[in-house]
């Protein structure tokens, strides 16, 4: 959660060239690019940004580099951000008071012009008070 498992370097060498080829052959049958990565990727991030990423799933907010404020200023309009609601903390140990605020504060920034899906940072989980689901998805339609 706190970095990537490679280095910034080797990513670029090994994995972007892939990326590259694969989100091209998605382009070229006039799709999106929705793309899953846990955790803070920042070093790569313009370089997923410039190769064609249309969706990031999972944006887990609450991570050192991923502040809302610098995502929608840097990405917002190139990339559409899905989640960041916290499931480590807000959804599974917080009250529906405190879902419902995070759920506020996030569409407030990132749903800002657009370009926003809200929902959990990661899947629903067991330990998640149904109470808390409810507030996530009743919040985001009052909004």
């Amino acid at each position: 959660q706190r970095g990537m498992m490679i280095s910034p370097e080797l990513w670029r060498r090994f994995l972007k060239p892939v990326y590259k080829k694969l989100f091209k052959l998605i382009k070229s049958f006039d799709l999106k690019v929705w793309f899953h990565s846990c955790g803070s990727f920042e070093p790569v991030r313009p370089d997923l940004v410039d190769i064609g990423i249309d969706v990031w799933e999972t944006v887990q907010a609450h991570l050192e580099g991923n502040e809302p404020e610098k995502l929608k200023n840097e990405f917002g309009k190139h990339v559409t951000f899905f989640g960041a609601i916290n499931c480590q903390q807000t959804l599974s140990f917080g009250t529906p008071e405190d879902v419902r605020k995070e759920v506020r504060e996030r569409i407030s920034v990132f749903g800002t012009d657009g370009g926003y899906i809200c929902g959990p940072d990661h899947s629903i989980q067991g330990n998640m008070p149904p109470e808390n689901i409810f507030a996530l998805f009743d919040e985001a339609r009052k909004i």
